[in-house]
């Protein structure tokens, strides 16, 4: 029995499915060559999103002196790395940062002034695994934050 390499060529992940595989299995001698082939489907799923809520908990509104953490979430992909991000306008106030995967954050942005007058506030969450694009709504409510009195002042 003699064993040779097997050739093979890459796949193209953009191809057309099903993508026709021919496999030829041969012995040295042409009357026992035997060759078959099979339709392979290719299926690059999109990345799915996993607990991130269509609105987060109530924060108070001001300048946000550190950043502040709204929300922890994953995303999966079966096969590749993904990677998300807040879309525009939204990334002026909020940011996405990815944590140990498959999980990410979204935070308020530290040095931004966040209003009540102005919320609530839709983040537009981006996530993409370089083939497919995938986008969750997070609604974040901005409350006033409650006035400070001082008593004792004539």
């Amino acid at each position: 029995m003699r064993s040779e390499k097997l050739r093979h060529r890459p796949i193209p992940r953009n191809r057309a499915v099903p993508l026709p595989l021919t496999i030829k299995c041969t012995d040295g001698n042409v009357v026992n060559d035997i060759t078959g082939t099979f339709n392979v489907n290719i299926v690059d799923s999109p990345p799915v999103f996993t607990a991130l809520p269509a609105t987060g908990s109530n924060i108070f509104d001001g300048l946000k002196h550190a950043t502040e953490t709204l929300h922890t979430f994953s995303v999966t992909d079966s096969d590749d790395t993904v990677s998300c991000s807040a879309r525009a306008p939204e990334n002026a106030l909020f940011e996405v940062v990815a944590g140990v995967a498959p999980r990410f954050t979204v935070n308020v942005r530290m040095g931004v002034t966040l209003r009540a007058a102005n919320g609530p506030y839709v983040i537009n969450v981006d996530c993409s695994d370089g083939d497919n694009n995938v986008t969750a709504t997070f609604t974040q409510p901005v409350i006033d934050t409650p006035p400070t009195f001082v008593s004792g002042i004539p």
